[in-house]
């Protein structure tokens, strides 16, 4: 289920470890069965983004990556698995 949830957003994406991150139109996913769609409001970028971007730690980084973690936000969409957590909840991602 979900309500008003657009098909594009637009985030900073990284493409290339060490590339630029670019300002750009992306897809909107969807929240398979088990899964909510959160809208986030509030999103931290920490050094652990950096490295990320310099691909200077042990750690493979998963390319594209839209930066930014331990957000919080509203649940806009939410699979059919999903029993407690509704449309419009505030959630915290970690």
């Amino acid at each position: 289920m979900a309500q008003n949830v657009p098909k594009k957003q637009m985030a900073q994406v990284i493409e290339k470890t060490g590339g630029p991150v670019e300002f750009k139109e992306i897809d909107v996913q969807q929240p398979g069965p088990d899964e909510v769609l959160v809208n986030i409001k509030f999103s931290g970028v920490c050094h652990t983004d950096l490295h990320a971007v310099n691909g200077d730690w042990p750690l493979p980084t998963k390319l594209p990556l839209v930066g930014g973690h331990e957000g919080a936000g509203v649940v806009v969409a939410k699979g059919d698995l999903v029993k407690d957590i509704e449309i419009g909840d505030h959630a915290g991602v970690k």
